[in-house]
């Protein structure tokens, strides 16, 4: 059976909504308490937020992300603007104030948003939605970024109240969440009519339509600017463990 979209329940669309949202909420509120921010900045990066997931439902709707023989195709320019755009936010005053005053462990819990992600995926999966090569009964491990999350981000509270933690540690987390996300996303694109790499049982078409057009254009997008964050926490707290080391003489 071919997955197709509109095999999904409501359900599952409603999963695929509330994700982008939450994302939302959770960016909001940390630029809102990511030092002394007015109202302003938070409408301005709400009305950002909001205006790419207008601006790529609306392309999804009108069935030009679905033309994939167009030259060039719509879907893969959206999620490279995506991209872009969640690098520009980790490098704007934003997101530089949001590494600087939030703990680590909670950069890491972020992630956690990645678990229930994979759950969802993998009920599409089952409803003939996405290729199953794209879950976790597939090719996809990302679900164990999501759980090993919450894990990490406990232990890290738990035993580091102060927001430092062993460098290698998180390292070794993020790099493997970093990779599980790129692994993912070749998937993706592999089994897309462009390439059917997989076969046409396992066509990945079901991304062109909304809600899901918001998987590769607004939650992978805010999966990589985490991973960027949490590399850049790790950089400022060795730079702040070193500054504040007793020095020999």
């Amino acid at each position: 059976m071919i997955p197709d979209a509109a095999n999904a329940s409501a359900f599952t669309t409603t999963a695929f909504i509330a994700l982008p949202l939450a994302i939302m909420g959770l960016a909001l509120y940390a630029v809102a308490r990511g030092g002394q921010r007015s109202a302003r900045d938070v409408a301005v990066v709400a009305a950002a937020f909001a205006g790419w997931l207008a601006i790529t439902g609306a392309a999804a709707a009108s069935g030009k992300v679905a033309d994939f023989a167009a030259k060039p195709p719509l879907l893969p320019i959206l999620v490279v603007v995506g991209m872009v755009g969640a690098v520009a936010f980790t490098r704007s005053r934003f997101g530089i104030a949001i590494v600087e005053q939030t703990p680590l462990c909670a950069l890491i819990a972020f992630h956690a948003f990645r678990f229930v992600l994979e759950l969802a995926m993998g009920h599409a999966a089952q409803q003939h939605v996405m290729p199953s090569v794209m879950s976790f009964a597939g090719y996809n491990f990302d679900i164990i970024t999501g759980a090993t999350a919450l894990v990490l981000a406990y232990s890290l509270h738990r035993g580091h109240r102060n927001g430092w933690a062993p460098r290698w540690l998180v390292v070794a987390w993020n790099c493997m969440g970093l990779a599980f996300l790129i692994i993912v996303g070749g998937l993706a694109i592999a089994a897309t009519p462009m390439f059917e790499a997989f076969g046409p049982a396992q066509r990945n078409t079901w991304i062109a339509h909304v809600p899901f057009v918001w998987l590769p254009t607004v939650l992978v997008p805010a999966a990589l600017a985490g991973h960027i964050m949490v590399f850049r926490k790790l950089g400022q707290l060795q730079h702040t463990h070193a500054a504040s080391s007793p020095t020999t003489s």
